[in-house]
């Protein structure tokens, strides 16, 4: 049986994560501007690909098509999620960023409690279907300027008092503070040849205490830095297009909190140009970014002090990745779209060993030899 849908004999869809044909109507009428519905069916017309599931929850898409008491006909898709915690998630953000005017899908209706799992229902949006490391989106001029413009929307966005105390805080910079750990880890399977030979190679000599060095000097850093609002997974995956208008728009908000204030875009302009290249250089594309922040938030921020903050959370936020790359290395889960379970993880180590390459080059960098200099 379905866990997300049940058809009736005839294939037709008859419920959707338990609720009866009944207990959508409702939602349905409320959906279509509140317009009594006198008959309509289910249909699934698109589907998710596994690689963009994700594992925090199920989803589901269904079309409605149905006929009103005046006799209209329509036709809408929805997409619905049932998050797999129980307890007040995703509707509560989508709640408070809407009356923030974040550019996010609108939601339709929400069922959530505290003892159950949320269920929303939300616009239903064209998403990118890009996997990384999203080459071709960060060299589309237009792309990637629609992204950056929609990250300094949501990033400059100051919760009101109500949406702040439900936001969590602190979560990220403890899951940072953790690196080091993580970095022994690193050098102590490596050592026992468990993370292949090219690791074996790398994780010899001083190079664990460089990027210690590396690690403290960065956690004292950010732990100084202003806190704003943060998405937590923000990516292309996670960001789509508005039928009809085209504009992009970001969800899978079930994370968003407090941190860092440039978390979110220092993964995309911290990089230097040499490490990343873009479809721009990251000066100029700091200064759009920029500018479009400081017309929205509270306090204008100069460039290089923008520059000098994501370029510091690049680096934090490529330490802590190392402890999911280490777990995945280390026979970890594995996406339930990976077939081979054994290749993906080869190339999870490489992955890794190129992290720690890039880590080790920052110690003679000009950017951080001059940041270091400037304390």
């Amino acid at each position: 049986m379905n866990p997300l849908y049940l058809t009736d004999d005839d294939g037709s869809i008859k419920s959707i994560f338990g609720l009866t044909l009944p207990q959508l109507k409702p939602i349905l009428e409320k959906i279509v501007s509140d317009d009594t519905i006198v008959s309509f069916h289910i249909s699934l017309e698109h589907q998710i690909l596994p690689e963009f599931y994700g594992g925090r929850g199920e989803k589901v898409i269904p079309t409605f098509t149905y006929t009103t008491q005046s006799r209209r006909q329509g036709k809408i898709t929805v997409f619905v999620k049932q998050h797999c915690n129980h307890g007040p998630n995703e509707a509560l953000h989508y709640k408070h960023l809407e009356q923030h005017h974040a550019p996010i899908p609108r939601m339709y209706h929400a069922i959530t409690g505290r003892d159950r799992q949320d269920i929303v229902f939300i616009e239903y949006i064209n998403p990118v279907l890009e996997k990384e490391p999203y080459t071709q989106f960060i060299n589309d001029d237009r792309l990637f300027h629609q992204f950056l413009d929609i990250t300094a929307q949501f990033n400059a966005i100051q919760p009101s008092e109500e949406y702040a105390v439900c936001l969590e805080t602190g979560y990220w910079n403890k899951q940072f503070s953790e690196c080091e750990f993580t970095l022994a880890e690193i050098w102590d399977h490596a050592g026992k040849g468990r993370l292949g030979k090219p690791l074996r190679k790398l994780c010899t000599g001083d190079k664990l205490n460089q990027l210690r060095k590396i690690s403290r000097w960065a956690a004292e850093r950010v732990s100084r830095m202003e806190e704003g609002l943060y998405h937590w997974d923000h990516r292309p995956c996670n960001v789509g297009f508005r039928q009809g208008t085209g504009e992009m728009l970001i969800f899978d908000l079930e994370d968003t909190m407090f941190a860092p204030r440039f978390l979110d875009v220092a993964v995309w302009l911290g990089t230097p140009d040499d490490v990343q290249p873009r479809c721009r250089p990251r000066r100029e594309l700091a200064l759009y970014y920029l500018e479009r922040y400081n017309q929205l938030a509270e306090k204008r921020v100069q460039l290089d002090e923008f520059l000098d903050e994501v370029y510091i959370l690049w680096i934090a936020s490529t330490l802590k990745s190392l402890s999911w790359n280490l777990n995945v290395a280390l026979n970890g889960p594995v996406e339930r779209h990976i077939k081979d379970s054994q290749e993906y993880r080869h190339g999870i180590c490489a992955e890794l060993h190129e992290l720690l390459g890039t880590l080790l080059l920052q110690e003679t960098s000009p950017d951080l030899l001059r940041l270091r200099s400037m304390e």
